[in-house]
């Protein structure tokens, strides 16, 4: 029994355009030389920077306007207390720390 061997069926070239440009880009590592935006990236960070001391600003009002009132020195020690509190300033200081932790996360991933 003789095995017959068949050559390689031909590639066909991709469409000009983005799609030879990434073929071409892609056939060697030296070739994949990419823009940084470094300046827009800083510019994100600092924009985030200035979402986080705003919410920082606002947490600590909280802490201050709570500290200042005895009876809402348990929010300063248990967070459970905020989560199972029915005053406003519960509902406010929960959405605040739900804002800033989604915030420091999208921060975190880009430092």
């Amino acid at each position: 029994m003789t095995s017959q061997i068949r050559p390689p069926l031909p590639v066909p070239s991709p469409p000009k355009g983005y799609p030879s440009v990434a073929s071409y880009i892609s056939s060697s590592p030296d070739l994949a030389v990419f823009r940084k935006f470094s300046s827009l990236n800083a510019r994100n960070l600092l924009n985030m920077q200035t979402e986080l001391m705003i919410l920082e600003a606002e947490l600590k009002e909280l802490d201050t306007n709570d500290n200042r009132n005895s009876d809402k020195h348990v929010r300063l020690r248990s967070w459970q207390s905020v989560l199972d509190g029915r005053a406003p300033e519960d509902e406010v200081r929960c959405k605040v720390a739900s804002t800033m932790r989604n915030k420091l996360e999208e921060y975190s991933e880009w430092i």
